[in-house]
């Protein structure tokens, strides 16, 4: 069994992610000076597929993160 939330990120920590379940996850995305707040629900096969690299880590240029790391980039909005 698969514990959650885990914690994931981009190597160029432009991208961070909190995995809530197998379906959903949360992504805070910095572009530039801006920091954007994305909720997702994998409704379609790609969106499943995608979130499933994410937990194996299975793509390239993803790293472990933490909740402490990810909660402070939340309280900054």
């Amino acid at each position: 069994m698969k514990t959650f939330p885990k914690f994931r990120k981009y190597t160029n920590n432009k991208s961070f992610f909190r995995i809530e379940s197998e379906l959903n996850w949360t992504e805070i995305q910095i572009v530039g000076s801006k920091k954007m707040l994305h909720h997702f629900y994998a409704n379609q096969y790609p969106e499943k597929l995608f979130l499933q690299s994410l937990i194996n880590f299975e793509m390239e240029g993803i790293q472990d993160s933490n909740k402490a790391e990810f909660e402070n980039l939340l309280q900054t909005f």
